[in-house]
């Protein structure tokens, strides 16, 4: 154990103890007691070269109880891990921090070593300042090493600790290129970042929010759903008119299915003349003329319920298939006309 660290672990366990009277509740044994033993366990850790354990221990030293010790070790720790930023901000956290008439020498002594070490630490800081230019270069976002910076830090010099720095701006319709600046202790650069125009820049590949779906399906004409206002589509109308003429054939059917009973009824009340073998040629001809125009309005009915048929069939296909009714009801898939006795009617799969 080096002389130094035995010295400041002594004063430092000697300020737990001349400060235990002034403490109360929060002060409490159980957290005295764990905070020192959290110390001692990160003085050996620092002795031993462990700096990322040893910044633990005092963190959570400091955590159970305040003690400027526990902040010297921490700021030293973070130094020999080369968080240089951090490391100077904790020693000017203690450095600032007024010490009371009778605070115990522990603390004194701590206090006096980091007004000592930080200038050390202040002189090893890198700044860099990032510039950004191009369209909308200020609302870009600034990022290093993949972490987003405040806005107010962009342009001015910025406290880094030295190493390699990866630094890129974006907005939303552009993206500079990455740029890597290796600093050395103390050295002082500046990172210009470009944004390229908008038009230049290919947009990230990302997938769409939901509430942008909408926008995406009017750039393709060819795949959106037609809107069920303003106005009817093509297929609608079409739609519209065939099932127009299919309700026509259909009355044309059932007129001509009409006119042919009716024949076929006069026809057969003629012909009971044949029953009493009493039938005049006359007779005769007038029921072979009424059988001959029962069979032409029979061909007429089957002929007009076929297009009539046709066109109910295909008008309904239009309308069913038409983009409005899509989204309603969904795909209509398989439809075919179902003929039966004396009934018609459309059948599919929706």
């Amino acid at each position: 154990m080096s002389r130094l660290r035995a010295r400041l672990l002594a004063l430092l366990l000697a300020g737990f103890c001349c400060t235990t009277s002034g403490v109360a509740l929060a002060d409490a044994a159980r957290d005295r007691a764990a905070a020192r033993s959290a110390a001692e366990a990160g003085a050996d850790a620092f002795d031993q070269g462990q700096y990322e354990r040893a910044l633990g221990l005092f963190t959570r030293a400091e955590e159970l109880l305040h003690a400027p010790p526990h902040l010297l070790f921490m700021a030293r720790s973070l130094t020999k891990l080369g968080r240089l930023v951090e490391a100077h901000e904790t020693y000017m956290k203690l450095v600032r921090e007024q010490q009371p008439k009778n605070a115990p020498s522990a603390f004194v002594s701590a206090h006096a070593q980091a007004e000592q070490e930080v200038s050390a630490v202040e002189a090893r800081l890198a700044h860099v300042t990032v510039v950004v230019r191009g369209t909308d270069a200020d609302k870009a976002i600034v990022t290093m090493d993949n972490t987003d910076l405040p806005a107010a830090v962009v342009g001015i010099p910025m406290p880094v600790d030295p190493g390699n720095h990866v630094f890129v701006a974006r907005t939303e319709r552009a993206k500079s290129n990455e740029t890597t600046v290796a600093l050395r202790d103390g050295a002082s650069e500046s990172v210009a970042l470009v944004l390229p125009a908008p038009s230049a820049t290919a947009p990230p590949p990302s997938a769409a929010p939901a509430g942008e779906a909408a926008t995406q399906a009017e750039s393709h004409p060819a795949d959106r759903a037609a809107p069920d206002s303003g106005g009817l589509s093509g297929q609608r109308i079409a739609g519209y008119v065939t099932l127009g003429v299919g309700a026509a054939g259909t009355g044309v059917g059932t007129y001509f299915l009409i006119s042919s009973l009716d024949k076929r009824g006069q026809a057969n009340d003629l012909f009971a003349c044949d029953v009493t073998l009493s039938c005049t040629p006359e007779q005769v001809v007038q029921v072979g003329a009424l059988d001959d125009e029962a069979d032409r309005s029979r061909n007429l009915a089957i002929a007009s319920y076929a297009v009539g048929a046709a066109g109910i069939v295909t008008g309904l296909v239009l309308l069913l298939t038409d983009s409005p009714s899509k989204s309603r009801a969904g795909a209509v898939r398989d439809v075919h006309l179902v003929a039966g006795l004396r009934s018609i009617g459309v059948a599919g799969r929706f």
